[in-house]
Formats: structure tokens, sequence, C-alpha cells
């Protein structure tokens, strides 16, 4: 049997790399006879031009030369750190650019799997891409979605259309936020199930033997993890729950080659591996990112979550699964009020969600 997996495993991201080896992984237990290949698809966003020449700083003429060469080089290294750990942990392809090419090389698979990332998030990914949703596909093949991601609330007429066109070739449905699982039922794809992000089917032990220790080894730190908006405030935050617990402050960063965070220290461009190793060994995480947020449960943290601008149904969801709305926190939040997770309690719904998203994932593999 031959599985190909497509999501959005190409970047540096870590919670992107975790879910795709975490989905593949499951898939191995399952299926340990079949070929299941992560076809290696870049989409247009992460072109040449925007991966190595683009720059969130004001700059312009010789000042920007001078950057773009400076920068360049250490994004590509660090690109490199994403692919070499997807490369050592699963059968990751060779990079392909266009639908006919997937075509080509895995349309006749007998089962693709598009998930667990934003692969439906017509904002991120700047449209609807018709190869997240197994466009490239054969008559041959069986096509289901894990835990596929639409990271907002709501599409307009046409973007309906086109995703209800989609979605009526698959024979499997499930989806990661209760928001569009509501919404799916509502359109009328009943049999939608709403499932675990994969990287939840992997245990706690299991990501600390994937785990490397950095370079500069910390104790008695607070983990902040903060993906693309401005991190003043969640920093702000992190820093008085901090200094209430006598922790020191660590932020983990990647891409924003030079920027200066206020944070006891900043590791830049750290490996999946070491990320995992950072987030474990935290006494306390706050973070906007969904992964950050999965990760801190998953892995047991006492945590807090600040809101993002947008897509924050992703955090809505997770944090209502666990029962742990709580855990938002705002720059006017009382930080000392803060209580202390009760693991005991989210350990039997944590399992419950585990044994429904694996039942989701064999009967579907199974029914090929």
């Amino acid at each position: 049997m031959n599985i190909g997996i497509i999501t959005i495993n190409y970047g540096t991201n870590y919670g992107s790399s975790a879910q795709v080896y975490a989905l593949y992984k499951k898939i191995q237990e399952i299926k340990p006879e079949a070929k299941i290949t992560v076809i290696n698809y870049i989409p247009k966003r992460y072109n040449f031009r925007n991966r190595y020449l683009s720059t969130n700083k004001d700059l312009s003429g010789l000042g920007k030369i001078v950057y773009l060469l400076g920068s360049a080089p250490l994004k590509y290294l660090n690109e490199n750190k994403f692919i070499s750990f997807q490369k050592k942990y699963t059968i990751l392809s060779k990079r392909i650019y266009t639908e006919q090419k997937a075509k080509k090389l895995y349309g006749d698979y007998d089962v693709l799997i598009t998930g667990s990332d934003q692969v439906w998030n017509s904002d991120y990914n700047k449209g609807f891409d018709p190869i997240y949703f197994l466009s490239f596909s054969s008559n041959n093949s069986t096509k289901f979605s894990y835990a596929a991601s639409c990271g907002k609330d709501s599409y307009n007429i046409n973007e309906w259309a086109q995703m209800n066109r989609y979605l009526k070739t698959f024979a499997f449905l499930s989806v990661r936020e209760k928001s569009t699982y509501e919404m799916f039922k509502e359109k009328g794809f009943t049999k939608c199930k709403l499932v675990l992000d994969p990287s939840f089917f992997i245990s706690k032990e299991g990501w600390e033997d994937l785990a490397i220790s950095p370079r500069k080894l910390i104790k008695n730190y607070l983990l902040i993890y903060c993906l693309d908006d401005d991190e003043s405030n969640l920093i702000t935050i992190a820093k008085k729950i901090a200094y209430e617990k006598a922790l020191k402050t660590v932020i983990i960063v990647y891409g924003h080659v030079w920027n200066k965070y206020d944070a006891d220290i900043t590791l830049r461009n750290q490996t999946p591996e070491q990320f995992f190793w950072l987030i474990n060994h935290a006494e306390f995480v706050v973070t906007n990112s969904f992964h950050g947020v999965a990760f801190s449960i998953n892995l047991e943290k006492q945590f807090v979550a600040v809101k993002r601008k947008k897509y924050n149904n992703r955090l809505d969801s997770i944090l209502s699964i666990f029962n742990l709305t709580n855990r938002y926190m705002t720059i006017n939040s009382d930080t000392k009020s803060i209580l202390e997770i009760d693991y005991s309690l989210i350990r039997s719904i944590k399992q419950e969600w585990i044994r429904t998203s694996e039942r989701f994932l064999n009967d579907a593999l199974n029914k090929v």
C-alpha cells in the first residue's frame, strides 16, 4: 500500500515539523507494511524571493542589500535544520512545485491524506491551494483529511462554493477546530469528525526521546514562544510571571535574525529537537502559538496563552477541549491569580480524545 501525506511541512516552524512527524509515525504504527511518503510540496508563497529576498525591516538601498546579504545565508542554514529533521524521521520526497508533478508521481497512490496544519486557510495560503485538497489524485486513490485546519471561522460565498466542491471528493473528513467542525456539519458534512492534532499521538516520553539540549544549558526558566505578531505584550506578561516565580525568561525565535528581545536569554534558530527539550524542561510557558499550547498540555507544563491578532479559533478550540479556557491572559490580567493546572484531571480528557482520534485514523486506513 502506498500512502502519501501532504501538509504544510515546509518552512521554519516547530509545530509544522512536529505534526508531520507525529502523523507519519502513527500511520506507520497502524500500517507497518505500507510505504508512507511525506509529499514535499513547496507552494508559491515559499518561492526564492519570499524566502531569502524579503525583510520585515523598513530598509532601502544599500542598507537593505547589506541586511539581505547577511540574513540570507542564516535563513538557508536555519531552513535546513527543519528539512534535516524531516529527512531523519520520515520518508520525505523530492521537492515538487506543481499539481502536474504531484499527479504524475503520487496521483495513483492508494491513500492520500491532507492535514494537519492550516491547509485550508484561504488567507494564510493566499487563496485555496487545490493541492491541499488532493486535487492531483486519480480515481484509484482514497482521499481523506486528518485534523485539517481552516484557521478561520467563516468563508465568503465564493470560497465556500469552491471548498464544497473539493470536500465532496473526500471519503473521510476530520478537522482540528470546533468552529470548523460545526461549520462543516451545518453545511451538510455530517460525517466529519473532530480530532486532536497528531502531536498528541506522541507521548511525553516519545518527545523526550527526540529532545536535544541547547548548547547553553539553562535551568529554572520560563519559556516564551511567540509567533509572528508583535511580541511586546506577550513578553510583558511573561516577565511579570517570571518575576513572581523567580524564573529567568528565555525566548525561542527563528527567522528574525538580528531582532532584539526583552528577555534574559534569546535562543535563535534552534532545531526542532532543541525546541522539544526547551519546552519539556521549562518551569512555565507563555505562548500565542497553537502548538505551543498543544505541547504544553501534552508535556504537562504550567502555561498561559495570549491571543494573536487573528486565527484564534485554533487556541479557542484546544483550550475548550481540555477545559482550560481560563489560561488566556491579557496585558491587564492579574498574573498573581494564575491557578496551577491539575493534570490528573487533564489526563483522562486527553486519553479519551486520543482514542477518538486513533479510531478515526484506524477506520479510514482499514476501510481502504
